[in-house]
Formats: structure tokens, sequence, C-alpha cells
């Protein structure tokens, strides 16, 4: 059903019309659709996911009441509880993760229209950067396996070992940029630890009595990054660990991190005094001013790094209908070359999310929320307002960026013009 949709178009040789405005499909009649200016109490969360060639999305169905796997304009198997669809980076493939129907349902991984795993809890997805292969967390009986699904032949890298996790607190898999090593984070009832997994099988490369959280792969592989709660430090706190070197040491705390595009350098969070910055390395590059730090991406060429921050705290949005008036404080972008303190700071929004610069770095866009809807934004150019967006996706020559959108019932593909610098 979703497999020959997505495969064919994925296989064939037609044109590249990614950067091409369409209507991709319509919402049935029978799955309601609110309006979300209409109240918080009327408001479905359809979380779409667009495929970056803007051929497909996948989003959730609500059909008597349950959620229902649905791509394009097709509703698929329903499911007792549903998360948000996930595409491969190359838009071949689509997953879902979700609770079977059920008194006792299980957990079960679907890709491609295809259940590849159920257990009794499923961790996040992730895909390796070249869509071939999914990750995750399987648990039964409270031992968990980080599974990695060939996602061509469904078959699945050889298992290790096996450790205990409580509280379905599986971490989300990070993939090296080749997509041959992944790790991901793991609470146990008296340890927490990071496993590495490889076709030959996975390891526990790291174990703590702390919290380890927000694991990243570096590019080849070769090293790892990670987060780690200290309750023997002094006070406790959280470090930022790449490789066996402890960050953030001179700091209050650390926090997560990503590695630049040619694995040479770390971007992470830090804090102290109350406030928040990103570091790149070492302390001394960071000036934490922020209130807070939500998201980092880094320049094509590893030489800038772009982060989502906020000056004054929470953001607030009061609505009724389509007047809404917003407080507090508001995010931004802000656009930082590596070995500078400051960076050029965005207008602010109530959510901004997706950073992406273009191919030759020299705009960055990111999609943002102005009271209830939604926007794409490069530079001083805006895309109209939707009841949802995807993240946006440059055009090779960097002149304009496509994303998706929904309106109402209409799953959109829309493109906006890159303003010259």
């Amino acid at each position: 059903m979703f497999a020959s949709l997505i495969l064919l178009a994925a296989l064939s040789s037609a044109p590249d019309d990614r950067f091409t405005e369409r209507t991709i499909a319509t919402i049935p009649d029978e799955v309601p659709v609110y309006d979300v200016t209409s109240g918080a109490n009327d408001a479905v969360d359809h979380r779409c996911a667009w495929s970056p060639d803007g051929r497909h999305v996948a989003w959730i169905a609500t059909v008597g009441g349950a959620p229902h796997a649905a791509i394009d304009g097709e509703v698929g198997r329903g499911f007792a509880e549903l998360d948000a669809p996930l595409f491969a980076p190359d838009g071949s493939r689509a997953a879902f993760r979700g609770k079977l129907p059920g008194v006792a349902g299980a957990w079960a991984v679907v890709l491609d229209d295809e259940v590849v795993a159920e257990a009794e809890f499923i961790g996040p997805l992730a895909f390796s950067p070249d869509g071939a292969r999914l990750a995750f967390w399987e648990v039964d009986a409270q031992e968990g396996a980080l599974t990695c699904v060939d996602a061509g032949t469904g078959k699945r890298w050889k298992r290790g070992r096996r450790v205990s996790l409580v509280d379905e607190a599986a971490g989300l898999p990070s993939f090296s940029a080749d997509g041959k090593r992944v790790i991901a984070s793991a609470k146990g009832a008296e340890e927490h630890v990071l496993v590495l997994a490889t076709r030959a099988g996975s390891k526990v490369v790291v174990e703590s009595k702390g919290w380890l959280t927000a694991p990243r792969m570096s590019p080849k592989g070769r090293e790892f990054a990670y987060v780690e709660y200290d309750e023997g430090a002094s006070p406790a706190r959280m470090f930022t660990v790449r490789g066996k070197k402890r960050l953030s040491t001179s700091m209050d705390g650390g926090g997560f991190g990503v590695y630049s595009p040619d694995g040479r350098k770390f971007a992470y969070l830090v804090r102290k005094d109350g406030k928040t910055g990103v570091a790149i390395d070492s302390d001394s590059s960071s000036k934490p001013i922020y209130y807070g730090v939500v998201e980092i991406a880094w320049h094509p060429g590893s030489e800038r790094v772009a982060f989502v921050a906020n000056h004054e705290g929470p953001s607030l949005v009061a609505a009724n209908g389509e007047s809404f008036e917003e407080g507090g404080g508001m995010w931004f972008a802000v656009d930082r070359a590596v070995g500078a303190k400051d960076g050029e700071e965005g207008p602010g929004f109530v959510e901004v999310d997706a950073l992406v610069y273009s191919p030759a770095g020299d705009h960055l866009a990111y999609r943002a929320r102005r009271g209830l809807r939604w926007m794409v934004v490069v530079g001083e150019a805006r895309s109209e307002v939707y009841d949802e967006v995807g993240p946006p996706v440059f055009s090779p020559d960097g002149t304009k960026v496509a994303f998706g959108a929904r309106r109402g019932r209409e799953l959109l593909w829309r493109v906006l013009e890159v303003p010259p610098r």
C-alpha cells in the first residue's frame, strides 16, 4: 500500500521538480480537521512529515477517535497511540512508531507499511543519513536491545548484550555519517549506559550511576560525545564529554552538542550563573547570556554555528479565535562565526526550530511560529502562514527554499525565493 507509493517515486526517472509548488494530497472528509486558532480543546495535532523531495506527506489521521497512520490522501492501519511519522533523509521511506490496539497492546514499528518490530515498548526512531537503516530500542521485561534494521531488506544487525531499561527511558539513536555505527542511551535500574551498535553486534561503551544523555556519533564514527550527570562533583552538575575528555569544566554545567560536518569541532550547550550559551571545543569560546538554548546547527563548511535562543523566558500566547497576544520572551535564531563570542540575532517568535544553512552557507532558514500558525523564514523573507509547516529544504544553488505546509485539509509543497544578500 504505502510502500509502493513511496518506493516507485524514489526509483522513477522523473525530472527534479522539488522546487515546484503543488498540492500533494487532501485530507479525506471523514478525518476531522480543526482550525488551530479555534482553541486548544478543539485542536487536532496532525504532526505531518514531508518527504524532502516534496512528493509525499505522512501524517496522523484521527478516525473513530483513534489515530491512524496516513500517507498522502490514504489512511492506513489504526493504533491505540501513535507518534509523529518520520521520513528517511532521501524521502524514499516512511516509518511510524505506535502502540497497537488491545488491552495489552504491544508497541510496533511500521516501515513502508510493514511491521518490522513488535515489543512491550519501543523507543524513538532514527534513520541513518542515507536512509538505508532504521534504529530504535526494543524492550521486553525491562530488558532492552538497541536494534538496527536494514530498510531495504528488513534484515537486522546482530544483537549484542541486552541491558536493563526502566521507566521506558530509551534514548534517541545517533548514527555516524556512513550509517555503519549507531549509539543510544538507556536508563537502567542501577546504572545508565551508552550502547554502541555495528552490524557485528552491540556493546556497552559507557556505564554510570548518574544520567547519560544526548549521545552523538562523530561523522566518521571514530568517537562519540554525550552528557553526563556527575553526583560526585561539588556541586553535582552536568558535564559535556567528547571522546574521553570532559568539556564545560569551568562552567556550572554542560548540555547537548553537535559535531561539525568535518568532525573536527563540537558545539555544545553551557550554563553559568543562571545563563546559557554555546561553546565550541572549549569554554573560552562561549558567552552565556541567554535564558535558554534549544537547538544547534552547523554551517556546511564548519565555519559558523547557528542556534535557537531566548533572553527573557518562556513564550506565552493567549488566543481567542483569530485574535492572540504574545508575551514572555521570544525565541530567535543566532548565527555566529567560529571563534566569535557574539552572533547575529534574528527576529523573535513564539517558537523557532529546524535551522538549516544553504549549501554555500550564506543563508540560514528555519520555521517559526507567530501566534498559533507557522511560517518559514530566510533572512528578511517570510512565507505565508500555515497551520503546520515542515523543515526548509534549500535548492542546490541556494536561491530557493522548499517546504511542506498544511492549510486546513490541503497538504501542500511550497517554495520561497531566497533574497540576495
